[in-house]
């Protein structure tokens, strides 16, 4: 129960992260996000979305395993 969810949270990441990648392109130099910043962005904040699935995801089912509900 608590694999799938994880899992889908983490599908849902790629899915979401995958057309941004497509767009980055290697300027050269010494940072990869130079001229990259809205792909940096968008990873940014596809990351937080993920953060939070998976925090709300471990609190529940710590929650449903004290009130013995696993």
């Amino acid at each position: 129960m608590q694999q799938n969810a994880v899992g889908l949270a983490f599908n849902q990441f790629i899915a979401t992260v995958s057309p941004h990648l497509r767009k980055w392109t290697d300027r050269g130099g010494d940072s990869v996000w130079v001229r990259n910043s809205s792909v940096e962005k968008a990873i940014d904040k596809a990351l937080l979305v993920l953060q939070t699935s998976l925090q709300q995801n471990i609190t529940e089912f710590q929650a449903d395993v004290w009130k013995g509900l696993i």
